[in-house]
Parts: C-alpha cells; sequence; structure tokens
C-alpha cells in the first residue's frame, strides 16, 4: 500500500486570488474542513478592498447531499479589518477564513460564495456548477506505484494499481518524470477489472498501462477520477505521490561526535 502524507492531517481548501482551489490535509467525513478565502475574487475591483469588514462579509455555502439543505457561514478575518491589503508574491495578504464540520454521512462537499457588493450580489461559483470536493483518503486506496526495471536491462516500466469505490466511473493518472534533463510529462487512462477488488470493501481494481521510463526514473504523479461525471483530484493533499514509494525514509541519526558536541554547547 503506499503511503500517504496526508493521511490524517486536518483538511484546508484555499481559494485563492488567482482562481485557484487548493485542498491540502486529508478531507473526510464527520470531520472539520478549514476554508481561507481570496476576498479579491469576489469583490469588484473598482471598490476599495476591506478584509474582514462584518457589514459586508463574504459568506460561504456549503451543500453536503444531492438535494439537501444548504448551510451559510459568514467568513472573518483573522487579522480583523484590513483596510489596504497589502499585494504580496503568495497572494495570501488578504483571506477570510470559516471552518465547518462534514455531515458523518455527507455524498460530497460543494461550496460556493457571495458577496452584497453595491450593484448587488455578487456570487463565485464556478459559473453555477459549484466548487466540488470528494473525500480522495477513503475514494481511492494505492496498492502499488512502481518503477519495475525490466529483465532485458536498460529501462523500466512505471505503473499504478488502485483499488476505489464502485461509483468511480473513470481514471486517469498525470505524471511528470523527475531528475536530470527535461522534465516529461504525460497522462494515462486506467482500466477497470471487472472482478471486485476488495470484497469487504466493495472496491474496484484499475491498472493504468505500463509507460516505458529510465530505469533509476523518479515519478511524480497525481490521479484524476470522475463520478456522475464530474471531475475529482487525488494529489495526496498537495504533496502529489512519488514512485518509487520513499515510505518511511529517514535521515539518518547524527554521528556520535556531533552528538556530544551539541551537548556541550551553551546558549
Amino acid at each position: 500500500m503506499v503511503q500517504r502524507r496526508a493521511k490524517g492531517l486536518p483538511a484546508r481548501i484555499t481559494f485563492s486570488r488567482d482562481f485557484h482551489e487548493l485542498l491540502t490535509g486529508d478531507l473526510c467525513r464527520g470531520q472539520p474542513l478549514h476554508i481561507a478565502y481570496d476576498p479579491r475574487r469576489i469583490v469588484p475591483a473598482d471598490a476599495a478592498v476591506r478584509c474582514g469588514e462584518p457589514d459586508r462579509p463574504v459568506t460561504l455555502h456549503a451543500r453536503f447531499y444531492a438535494s439537501g439543505p444548504e448551510m451559510t457561514l459568514p467568513l472573518v478575518s483573522p487579522a480583523g479589518i484590513v483596510v489596504a491589503p497589502v499585494e504580496d508574491a503568495t497572494r495570501r495578504a488578504c483571506l477570510v477564513t470559516g471552518t465547518l464540520t462534514v455531515p458523518a454521512d455527507a455524498n460530497g462537499v460543494s461550496l460556493w460564495f457571495s458577496y452584497p457588493a453595491a450593484d448587488g450580489e455578487r456570487q463565485d461559483n464556478d459559473y453555477g456548477a459549484t466548487f466540488r470536493f470528494r473525500f480522495p483518503c477513503h475514494d481511492l486506496l494505492l496498492n502499488r506505484a512502481e518503477v519495475v526495471p525490466l529483465p532485458t536491462g536498460g529501462s523500466a516500466v512505471f505503473a499504478v494499481d488502485v483499488a476505489a469505490v464502485p461509483d468511480i466511473e473513470r481514471m486517469q493518472v498525470r505524471y511528470r518524470l523527475l531528475g536530470e534533463g527535461s522534465p516529461r510529462v504525460g497522462e494515462s487512462e486506467l482500466s477497470v477489472d471487472a472482478a471486485i477488488a476488495d470484497v469487504a470493501g466493495s472496491r474496484r481494481r484499475w491498472t493504468s498501462p505500463l509507460v516505458p521510463v529510465p530505469t533509476a526514473a523518479i515519478v511524480r504523479f497525481k490521479l484524476f477520477y470522475w463520478i456522475g461525471g464530474i471531475r475529482f483530484k487525488d494529489d495526496d493533499g498537495g504533496n502529489y505521490f512519488l514512485a518509487p514509494d520513499p515510505g518511511d525514509a529517514k535521515l539518518p541519526a547524527p554521528p556520535p561526535e556531533l552528538l556530544a558536541s551539541a551537548a556541550t554547547w551553551v546558549w
């Protein structure tokens, strides 16, 4: 089983000014979900931005079932009202935040935002589709992600093997080779085995085609999967996956001489 670095970490979705939606951590049913939102996504460009103004907040809207009730949450600025947000390269100078709890029986997470502008309510809702998220650590179990040398020598193949929940309709791996030379990128469709791979969990097995790579290749990859015609992403909470899997690799312990020297250090 491929180790996930995001497993068990707090889930956070950041909605950045440049219109990216970045999920980090482990999004799970029954657990808190932290939202960080840059109001410059929705506040009119010619309007004065007062980040965190309580009288005109950015409101988060959430739904967890296809036809279930909608919940709303006004987002607040941890730094209080910021009258003139500083522009910086990280685009995190002006964020409003909020936390909600995902129901234990949620089908998924659907989010959108509203703001009471002077000319009427504005919405940030992915052109009406809303921003959709699933539970990758639950949906996909990576059985294997390997770079296997060929018996003939001189080259290898990259392959992925996934056990997935049965309602997934399609799966794709997108990869990049790391190392010397220009990076090579590509994508491959996974095929599903008609047999159930995990009877107890009712999972189906998906496998990628064998992708030729150099023998010592390190492959960085993420997975896309479709449920109900909607595409979801699994990049291990923003960490991405590696093949060969580094597992529990750790730095070696410092030598005894260094430990002895550190023990005599006086601050």
